[in-house]
């Protein structure tokens, strides 16, 4: 297994590259990399979308569940299941801290973390 950083991998039939959080320019290239690899395997949705299912109110005033579609069910799976496997070190560390199923929430908190503000760091 690849331990640099910004590396690719063949990982569970797919390409993961590798994020570890040490060299935060490394960072845009990995996102970059990742957003290109999600869009291409359909499942890029699953990182820019909160996908759970709801409760809604019907004509009848009733509460029921909307539950999300298959597709989008799988496109959460799939993006959290990459995030699991292309990060390491500290950034793994920090994602899996907050969240193991949520994708969404685990882009977040990377942008947040290691996104340039284009302010120098001091």
């Amino acid at each position: 297994m690849s331990t640099s950083t910004g590396g690719a991998e063949e990982v569970s039939s797919f390409m993961t590259y590798l994020f570890d959080g040490s060299d935060r320019t490394k960072f845009r290239q990995w996102k970059i990399k990742t957003k290109a690899y999600a869009t291409r395997k359909k499942f890029w949705k699953g990182f820019t979308t909160d996908i759970r299912d709801t409760e809604v109110t019907d004509s009848n005033g009733n509460v029921v569940k909307a539950e999300s579609s298959e597709d989008d069910i799988t496109a959460k799976q799939t993006a959290m299941q990459y995030l699991i496997e292309s990060l390491d070190g500290s950034a793994f560390t920090m994602v899996t801290t907050e969240t193991e199923d949520d994708p969404k929430l685990a882009w977040d908190l990377l942008i947040q973390e290691y996104e340039e503000t284009g302010e120098e760091d001091y």
